[in-house]
């Protein structure tokens, strides 16, 4: 019996445990079989603990609560991977990362009202920032075709 072994059969309480070498070989795997120019994100969701490692292996880091973000921000990762996500982002939390000094790699519009609501944010600050339109699948995550066109139509030159 080996030691992780040993200490798993002796463990009374649920856990997670991550084989950090094979999610490597993982990512290896993914870059060899998807087309040169596709960026990897992580969404960070829970496993947080592992982030110091996934952060060298992938191009963006998926976050969707002021939580993540302070993990992420106290583990000083670099806030050019960041992706600020979610259908919940607060105007305040909004305004305090675009208005900070450390500039986030992007953002999602998961409706209008989200859209408007970071371009305000950036007009106010008057920064430039990235901004992705997520179109629905047909269910209730995302804008509808005719809404991102509108959004593109209206400020494509904003």
């Amino acid at each position: 019996m080996n030691e992780l072994t040993q200490i798993l059969s002796e463990e009374k309480t649920p856990m997670y445990v991550f084989d950090l070498s094979a999610l490597e070989e993982r990512i290896k795997y993914l870059r060899a079989h998807l087309p040169e120019k596709v960026e990897l994100c992580y969404a960070i969701k829970a496993n947080t603990f592992i982030l110091e490692k996934v952060s060298s292996l992938v191009e963006r880091l998926e976050i969707c609560s002021p939580g993540e973000y302070r993990i992420c921000n106290s583990l000083r990762l670099q806030p050019q991977q960041f992706v600020i996500s979610g259908v919940n982002k607060e105007e305040s939390f909004i305004d305090a990362l675009v208005f900070g000094k450390r500039p986030i790699g992007s953002y999602t519009a998961e409706s209008v009202t989200q859209f408007k609501m970071l371009f305000a944010a950036a007009s106010k600050s008057e920064k430039r920032i990235n901004i992705l339109l997520r179109l629905t699948s047909g269910n209730q995550f995302g804008m509808s075709e005719d809404e991102v066109r509108d959004i593109i139509k209206q400020y494509r030159n904003a």
